[in-house]
């Protein structure tokens, strides 16, 4: 077990998402993954002392944000209790999927507040239940929450690394330069989506879709792209079917903000702060062909080509802090990046009280600077994606039937 620190200083991306939620909405800026379970719900008592029993093993969770502007930082708090994290409510009765009914339900749940920012919710339903983990974005990243999950639900845990992480090397001053375009108010071309021009409901709602893995590894094989190429083709046609009149030629299109771990393996909390870069990616909506969009999303997601743009974010936070906020602002607009996607890595089994989790959701973040976030997750030989954007988006109860379309074609489409 790791001995907790007195302290750990946020980074610049840690402290510029807790200031993008405290000006949009905090409970906007929530991120992590629902497990669906057969049986009665457990008490929330049980579930807290099971935490307990986990949380030696990720001290990290018991901090909490401190200090201000530079001194801005992440604490331990004296008064951690578990007990505070484990929240329940009742599913309220209604049509549809039971995965999409309670990822709904939660993101009108208030945040965690005046603790460490991250809670447990039980959600209870006739049918079965969820245990949602669900933290600020600003305190993890998805792999940040991917590996708590593991921890809190997988086997026992493993021994956390307890020497520092080697610093990473500063971006040269070439690099930085180029970041500077970021901040300047240079011209853009706004992104060509209707849905861009739908007015804000101001609430949230998700749909998933899962498929199965197999499906995907063969396409993977028979065109050498990997399985996240393949979704991110599949989410292309999904936006390519919804939204057909807005990309009536093959150069048409829409950007997507892919989310890439910059976290080491040797850090001594990898489950703290946020660590991720940024890579923003033109999904081919308007081509025609199955096969080709998903040759063109390949080329566009070469490793070399993410490594660069991944540099390119991590220059840009290392600039001066209002530079650096100042230039996440302009990168982060829907206007011109409205879409986000996410492949979340969730190592299984997972189980609660010796219970197999029947399915595991991502539960992406509802930042008003996104439109519709696509993420997905593998678990137990399935792929499981969550759809979720703003209430009013037109066709966002469509989406995945409209994804399991874009996988059939894309089989269809390979040798």
């Amino acid at each position: 077990m790791s001995t907790p620190a007195a302290t750990v200083a946020q980074t610049t991306l840690d402290r510029i998402f807790m200031d993008f939620a405290r000006r949009e909405g905090e409970r906007d800026w929530q991120i992590g993954a629902l497990l669906t379970f057969p049986g009665p719900a457990p008490m929330v008592a049980e579930v807290a002392a099971h935490l307990a029993g986990r949380l030696p093993h990720a001290p990290e969770l018991t901090y909490r944000p401190a200090g201000a502007g530079r001194r801005a930082h992440w604490a331990a708090d004296p008064d951690f209790d578990a007990a505070r994290h484990v929240q329940a409510f009742d599913l309220p009765p209604g049509e549809g999927p039971l995965a999409d009914r309670m990822l709904t339900a939660l993101l009108a749940r208030p945040p965690a507040a005046d603790r460490p920012l991250w809670d447990v919710w039980v959600i209870r339903d006739g049918r079965g239940f969820g245990l949602c983990y669900r933290a600020h974005h600003a305190f993890q990243d998805g792999l940040a929450v991917a590996r708590t999950v593991e921890l809190l639900f997988g086997r026992q845990p493993r021994p956390a690394p307890t020497a520092p992480a080697d610093p990473l090397p500063g971006p040269g001053a070439a690099r930085r330069l180029a970041a500077l375009r970021h901040v300047l108010p240079l011209p853009r071309r706004r992104a060509r989506w209707s849905a861009l021009d739908v007015p804000r409901s101001d609430r949230r709602a998700a749909s998933t879709a899962e498929t199965e893995l197999p499906r995907l590894y063969a396409i993977g094989r028979a065109t050498g792209a990997g399985v996240t190429q393949v979704c991110l083709a599949a989410a292309t046609a999904v936006l390519r079917e919804a939204y057909a009149a807005d990309f009536p030629g093959p150069e048409d299109g829409v950007y997507a903000s892919l989310g890439i771990t910059a976290r080491r393996p040797a850090e001594p909390f990898p489950r703290l702060g946020n660590r991720a870069a940024g890579a923003t990616l033109p999904l081919p909506c308007g081509e025609p062909s199955a096969a080709r969009r998903l040759q063109l999303v390949a080329q566009n997601t070469a490793f070399a080509r993410l490594a660069e743009m991944a540099q390119e974010d991590g220059a840009l936070l290392r600039l001066p802090h209002r530079l650096a906020q100042r230039g996440m602002d302009r990168w982060l607009d829907a206007r011109f990046v409205p879409l986000a996607v996410a492949d979340v890595r969730t190592r299984g089994p997972l189980a609660f009280r010796g219970t197999p989790a029947a399915a595991l959701h991502p539960l992406p973040i509802g930042s008003p600077r996104t439109r519709l976030f696509i993420a997905w997750t593998a678990y137990r030989g399935r792929l499981h994606v969550t759809f979720l954007g703003d209430a009013a988006l037109p066709g966002l109860a469509d989406l995945p039937d409209r994804w399991h379309r874009a996988v059939d074609a894309l089989a269809r489409a390979v040798p």
